[in-house]
C-alpha cells in the first residue's frame, strides 16, 4: 500500500474526527501541539521532528470524549500500528509515535528527546484552558521547562519563535 502524503493525512483525521469542530481536542489543538513540536524539536538534540509532528497529527484523532478519555491514547496508537503502511515513516519512526501517542496522558517526563518533544508540545497547549497553565514538572525538554517556568502566554511565545527562525531562514514547515 502507497503511504499517504502529510496534507491527506491532515484532511483526513479532521474528517473523521467524532467530537465537534470546536472540540478543545480537536485539530485546531493538533496544529498548535505541531507549532509547539518543531520549536521543540529544533532545540532538543537527537529529537526527531518528523515523528514529534505525526504526533501532533494522531495524539488525540482518536478521542471519543472531551472529558476524561483514558484510551484515546491508546486508541491512537493502535491506529498508526493500524495504517503504518500508509503512514510516511520509516518503522524505527512509527514505533517511536506509537510509544508517544500511548502513554502521552498521565505519563512522567520522557528522557526520550523525541518522545519528550512530543509529550511537551501537548502539554504546552494546556493554556488553551485559560485556567491551567503548563507545569515545568512535567516537562520532559529544558525549552519546555524554561516557557512553563515563564507562564504568560505559552502559545503566543512559540508562534514569535516560528517566526523568528522562519524570518532567519531557519525553518521549513
Amino acid at each position: 500500500m502507497e503511504s499517504m502524503r502529510w496534507s491527506d493525512w491532515w484532511l483526513r483525521l479532521e474528517a473523521e474526527f467524532v467530537l465537534p469542530s470546536w472540540s478543545c481536542h480537536g485539530p485546531e489543538h493538533w496544529r498548535s501541539v505541531e507549532r509547539n513540536a518543531i520549536v521543540l524539536a529544533r532545540e532538543t538534540p537527537g529529537a526527531d521532528l518528523e515523528v514529534a509532528r505525526a504526533f501532533a497529527l494522531f495524539h488525540d484523532s482518536q478521542r471519543q470524549d472531551d472529558g476524561w478519555d483514558e484510551e484515546h491514547g491508546p486508541r491512537a496508537a493502535d491506529f498508526v500500528e493500524l495504517h503504518r503502511a500508509e503512514i510516511p515513516l520509516r518503522d524505527d519512526q512509527i514505533e517511536v509515535l506509537v510509544c508517544a501517542c500511548r502513554g502521552h496522558t498521565g505519563s512522567p517526563p520522557s528522557e526520550d528527546p523525541t518522545i519528550g518533544v512530543c509529550w511537551d508540545a501537548d502539554r504546552l497547549d494546556f493554556d488553551r484552558f485559560r485556567h491551567n497553565k503548563p507545569r515545568a514538572e512535567y516537562m520532559s525538554t529544558d525549552l519546555a521547562k524554561r516557557l512553563a517556568l515563564e507562564g504568560d502566554d505559552t502559545r503566543k511565545k512559540v508562534r514569535r519563535m516560528l517566526w523568528e527562525h522562519a524570518r532567519n531562514g531557519g525553518l521549513r514547515v
